[in-house]
């Protein structure tokens, strides 16, 4: 073999490597962002749905708390309307006495 062509052969052979290593970084390179697109993209999906679900959760939560709201109201107005009437019932019935006049008390007022 001739001298001079074994560095240039040499220098071929490391240029081929030089190539094919480069091209498996890229390729690697490639890889990890395509990897980490996905990554974002599953995290942005799960994101999304925790925010639904969170919403979903809040809405159910307000719609609970309005009716229990509305049926404790409905509960406390219908106990002030029941003794609202007993209350009524019973003046009715038990009229307040007026004080009888007597000689005693005639044109005399209370003063304290």
């Amino acid at each position: 073999m001739n001298p001079t062509k074994i560095p240039v052969t040499a220098l071929a052979l490391s240029l081929v490597l030089a190539l094919s290593l480069s091209a498996c970084q890229k390729k690697d390179s490639e890889d990890a962002a395509s990897t980490a697109k996905q990554t974002a993209s599953d995290a942005a999906a799960t994101a999304k749905q925790a925010a639904a679900d969170a919403a979903a959760t809040a809405k159910q939560a307000a719609s609970d708390a309005a009716a229990i709201a509305k049926q404790t109201a409905s509960e406390t107005a219908e106990k002030v309307i029941e003794t609202g009437d007993a209350l009524s019932d019973k003046v009715i019935e038990q009229p307040e006495r007026m004080p009888e006049t007597t000689q005693d008390n005639q044109g005399t007022t209370t003063k304290e």
